[in-house]
């Protein structure tokens, strides 16, 4: 499988909408599955350059928000750190 890490339209992207779903219910084991898995895939792809951005076909080296690495940093953070890091997908704000 070649799916790209990315916030537009990748894995990063649904686990921040599963993040804001599990903290409106206020599921604590979901969110620890959820920090299990990506701990996984941060063990698997440990080198920067593993991480796949919006373009998959390796010839372009993006560092956007939504497609490329900027918003792959920006998921990691969003997902260990939810309750300091306001969401850009879904809009809200940190207190």
């Amino acid at each position: 499988m070649n799916a790209s890490h990315c916030l537009c339209h990748g894995i990063l992207g649904n686990v921040e909408s599963v993040i804001s779903i599990s903290n409106m219910l206020n599921n604590k084991i979901m969110n620890k599955s959820i920090k299990k898995y990506l701990y996984h895939e941060m063990l698997l792809h440990n080198n920067t350059l593993d991480w796949q951005t919006g373009f998959t076909n390796g010839k372009y080296c993006l560092n956007g928000l939504m497609l490329g690495s900027a918003g792959i940093g920006y998921g990691l953070l969003k997902t260990f750190w939810y309750n300091h890091i306001p969401s850009v997908l879904t809009l809200e704000t940190v207190l």
